[in-house]
C-alpha cells in the first residue's frame, strides 16, 4: 500500500480474487469513500477461493499503517501463519438412506449433511447450498431428501475452495452406488452407475428438467472405447490373481456439474488506437486459468482484428469501478461475453468502414480521420436462467488405474483417462491444464492432504509443507490422457463453451474408488469382507489401517511357517 500525494488516498496492490470487495473493505475501515483507494492486481499466484475474502485483514493493515505512518508497506505473510488464516475446505460428516431393488434402480436416497464452518459461517453457507443442489451427480433418484447443517466448532472458519461443497457430495453419491453393488454380488458397480443415468426429460430433485439428451453417455462410452476398459479390467483381475503383496484397482466414474451465471457482473472496456493496436481491461481477475489469453481471442474474433494486436491491461479500480469476484469457474466466459458485447458497440460505428476497406489498420486509420469513437464498455449481468438452477450442466467420465504395495501402503496411479464435455472449447491449451490441474488438485483431495487440528484448541497441526502434503511429480498419472467430446455445442454458453475450472475436480473419485478396488482385493484374499472404513484423505496410514492384515497371520512367506 502506498500513500498518493497530497494525502488524496492510498494505493493498493493487491493479492485477490475480488478487488472492488477489498476496495470497499479499506475504504470502510478507513472512513474515507472509495475513490480514495485504487485498487491494483497484477498476479495472485493462484487463488482457488482463498482470496475471495482471506486477503482483507492483510490488506486492510497495510493500510492502515501506510495512511499512519505516510509512506508504503508491504505485508507478506509467512506461510504457517497463511494457512491458519486462509484455512481451506471444510470437514463434513454424512449420514445416509438408500432403497434400491434387485437390479441396482436408486428408489429412494436420504442425507442429512454436517459441515463443519468452524468459528464463522462465512463462505461455509454457499459451499453447504452447492453440496446439496449437486449430491444428485449424474443419477435420476424419484424419491430425495436432503437436510444440511453448518456446524459451529472452535477451528478456524473455512473458506470456498474449488468446487465448494461439491466434492464432498458427489463422493457420497458415488460411495452409495459401490455400496449397492457390493450388496448385490451379481451386478457391477459400472451396472448400477449406468442403470441410474439421466435422460433426456428427467427432472433433478430441484426440478429443473433435462430439456436435451445428457452427453454423458457419449462419455461414458467413450472414454471406455478410447481406454479399452474391458481390457483394463481383464488385466487388472488377471495381475491380482498373479501377485499376493501388489494389488491393482480399476475404476470408471461419472460427474454432472451445474453451471449457472446468474449473479456475475462483470465489466469490460475495450479501446482501439489510432494505429489498430488494442487494449482491452476487465473486472475478471488473472489466477492462472487464463481469463486474460481468453478474453484477448474473443476481442480479436469480435473485431475480426489480428490476435497479435490486443494488449489485457492489468485489472485497477480506476479502470473498472464495478465487478464482481472471481471464482465460481464462470468469470472467464462472463468477461468474454462483455468484451463481446463492447466490441459490438464498436462494430456498429465501424459498420462504413469496413465495407470500404479490407485490412485492420486501414479500417481504424479511416475511422480515426474521421473522429470516430473507438472505445466501448459494456457489463455483462446475466439474470438467473427462468425456470432452472442452472444455465448448462457439464458431463464427462474418468477411468483410473491403481496399485497398491499391500505391504506398506504406498500408492501409484498407472493410467487415468478423461473424457469431458467442454462444448466449444475457447482455448484448448487452456482448458485442458484447467482439466488436468483440477484433476491432480482432487488427487491431493482423496490422497494426500490431511488436515491435522489438535481437537482440544481448534489449532491447526499441518499449517506447512513439513505436515500438509499436496500431490508432487511421483502422484500424477503415469499416463495421463484428457480428451474433449467432439460434435460438442452449448446453445446458452458463450460462443458454444463450457466451464473448465472446478467441474474436473470430482474426476479424481476415479483415483479413490480404484484404490479401494485394490484393498477389496487384498481383502478377500486375506478371507475378509469389504465393510471397512476409509475416509478421505485415504492416506498411507489408513490404506494400512483399512487392509487390517494380520503380521503373523498373513505375511508368512511361502514354505516358511516359522
Amino acid at each position: 500500500v502506498k500513500p498518493l500525494e497530497g494525502g488524496e488516498g492510498l494505493d493498493v496492490l493487491v493479492s485477490t480474487q475480488d478487488l472492488d470487495m477489498t476496495q470497499q473493505t479499506i475504504a470502510k475501515v478507513m472512513g474515507v469513500p472509495c475513490n480514495q483507494i485504487i485498487g491494483k492486481m497484477i498476479r495472485a499466484g493462484g487463488g482457488f477461493g482463498g482470496k475471495a475474502t482471506r486477503q482483507l485483514p492483510v490488506a486492510c493493515a497495510a493500510a492502515i499503517a501506510a495512511s499512519k505512518h505516510s509512506r508504503p508497506v508491504k505485508v507478506v505473510n509467512e506461510r504457517c501463519d497463511d494457512m491458519i488464516m486462509v484455512a481451506g475446505r471444510e470437514r463434513a460428516k454424512v449420514e445416509y438412506s438408500v432403497g434400491f431393488d434387485d437390479n441396482g434402480k436408486i428408489l429412494a436416497f436420504k442425507e442429512i449433511f454436517y459441515m463443519d464452518a468452524g468459528f464463522t459461517s462465512r463462505e461455509s453457507q454457499g459451499d453447504l447450498g452447492m453440496a446439496c443442489f449437486m449430491a444428485d451427480n449424474t443419477y435420476n433418484i424419484p424419491n430425495w431428501r436432503s437436510q444440511a447443517y453448518l456446524c459451529k466448532t472452535n477451528n478456524q472458519t473455512n473458506c470456498s475452495m474449488r468446487a465448494p461443497g461439491v466434492v464432498h457430495s458427489i463422493h457420497v453419491m458415488e460411495r452409495v452406488v459401490e455400496s449397492i453393488a457390493n450388496y448385490l454380488p451379481h451386478i457391477t458397480p459400472v451396472q448400477v452407475r449406468a442403470s441410474n443415468f439421466y435422460k433426456a426429460g428427467d427432472a433433478t430433485p430441484y426440478l429443473q428438467i433435462l430439456d436435451e439428451t445428457p452427453t454423458l453417455v457419449r462419455t461414458w462410452e467413450e472414454v471406455q472405447k478410447s481406454a479399452g476398459f474391458v481390457n483394463l479390467q481383464a488385466s487388472v483381475a488377471q495381475f491380482n490373481k498373479d501377485n499376493t503383496w501388489t494389488k491393482r484397482g480399476v475404476s470408471l466414474i461419472p460427474v454432472k456439474y451445474g453451471m449457472q451465471e446468474g449473479g456475475y457482473n462483470m465489466e469490460a472496456a475495450v479501446h482501439i488506437y489510432p494505429d489498430g493496436s488494442i487494449t482491452v481491461v476487465h473486472g475478471g481477475m488473472e489466477i492462472g486459468q487464463g481469463i486474460n489469453t481468453k478474453v484477448a481471442q474473443c476481442c480479436a474474433f469480435a473485431l475480426s482484428a489480428p490476435l497479435e494486436s490486443v494488449r489485457v491491461a492489468n485489472p485497477s479500480t480506476v479502470k473498472i469501478a464495478a465487478s464482481g469476484g472471481t471464482g465460481g469457474s464462470a468469470t472467464s466466459e462472463c468477461c468474454c461475453a462483455a468484451v463481446i458485447m463492447a466490441c459490438d458497440i464498436t462494430n456498429s460505428r465501424l459498420a462504413p468502414y469496413k465495407s470500404k476497406f479490407d485490412a485492420w489498420t486501414s479500417i481504424i486509420a479511416a475511422a480515426s480521420n474521421d473522429h470516430v469513437m473507438l472505445s466501448a464498455s459494456a457489463q455483462f449481468s446475466p439474470k438467473p436462467y427462468e425456470g432452472h438452477q442452472y444455465r448448462y450442466f457439464v458431463w464427462g467420465s474418468s477411468i483410473s488405474v491403481v496399485e497398491l504395495d499391500v505391504l506398506t501402503g504406498e500408492t501409484q496411479i498407472l493410467r487415468s483417462d478423461l473424457v469431458y464435455d467442454c462444448g466449444v472449447s475457447l482455448n484448448p491449451a487452456i482448458d485442458i491444464g484447467q482439466v488436468e490441474g483440477a484433476f491432480v488438485f482432487g488427487i491431493g483431495t482423496f490422497l494426500s492432504e490431511e488436515v491435522v487440528i489438535d481437537e482440544s484448541n481448534g489449532t491447526l497441526l499441518s499449517n506447512g509443507t513439513w505436515d500438509y502434503k499436496p500431490p508432487a511429480s511421483k502422484c500424477i498419472p503415469v499416463e495421463f490422457n484428457v480428451t474433449f467430446l467432439e460434435n460438442s455445442k452449448n446453445p446458452t454458453g458463450v460462443l458454444s463453451s463450457k466451464a473448465t475450472g472446478e467441474p474436473p475436480y470430482s474426476f479424481a473419485n476415479s483415483v479413490y474408488f480404484a484404490l479401494r478396488h485394490c484393498i477389496d482385493a487384498a481383502r478377500e484374499d486375506a478371507g475378509l469382507n469389504l465393510n471397512y472404513s476409509l475416509d478421505i484423505p485415504a492416506t498411507q496410514q489408513k490404506i494400512v489401517a483399512a487392509l487390517s492384515l494380520n503380521p503373523l497371520k498373513h505375511f508368512n512367506l511361502e514354505g516358511n511357517e516359522s
